[in-house]
């Protein structure tokens, strides 16, 4: 995890040098509007994340020549894409450190979840009970759709959903501040 527009003074360069095998890299980026305006990685930071073992990259911010680094096998979320790459602004601020990105509260230990759809973080303490809603979750649509599938109208196959599984597994939480 880095501050990607702080103190230390560096480029961004270094900070592939401190990701560990099997974790997720995230870049937190100024939100400027001129920092909007450039990407803070590319296919160079990508092909040494891939090789360093990093399992993904989330980018708060921009990232650019998409083209040359999506198919290398390393997932790159971004909020964007710009053609610019980083500016003197852009420079590490801080490493290992707590981030907010999108107005939530990102710590090192955090467990990450991402895909097209998104990122979701989860505390190590919340996990059991983050995985007991997901599977409750994914059993309950897996009823609904068939129900749907056999002629069932909405509220039919909620009900028979509700009838088989009991109450929804309730977990919460989405923004931590």
């Amino acid at each position: 995890m880095c501050n990607y527009g702080g103190g230390l003074g560096k480029s961004l360069k270094p900070f592939v040098e401190y990701n560990e095998p099997g974790k997720i890299m995230i870049i937190e980026t100024p939100q400027s509007k001129s920092a909007q305006l450039s990407a803070c990685w590319g296919p160079i930071e990508s092909a040494r994340a891939k090789v360093r073992g990093a399992e993904g990259v989330i980018v708060s911010g921009n990232v650019r020549q998409v083209d040359q680094f999506q198919d290398a096998g390393l997932p790159v979320l971004s909020r964007g894409i710009a053609a610019l790459g980083p500016r003197e602004y852009m420079r590490l601020g801080s490493v290992n450190e707590t981030l907010a990105i999108g107005g939530l509260k990102v710590d090192p230990d955090d467990i990450l979840l991402a895909d097209d759809d998104g990122v979701v973080v989860v505390r190590q303490q919340e996990l059991s009970q983050v995985i007991e809603s997901c599977e409750y979750g994914v059993k309950h649509d897996e009823v609904v759709l068939q129900a749907i599938a056999e002629g069932s109208t909405m509220k039919e196959a909620w009900r028979k959903a509700y009838d088989l599984l009991g109450p929804p597994v309730e977990y919460a939480r989405p923004f931590r501040r």
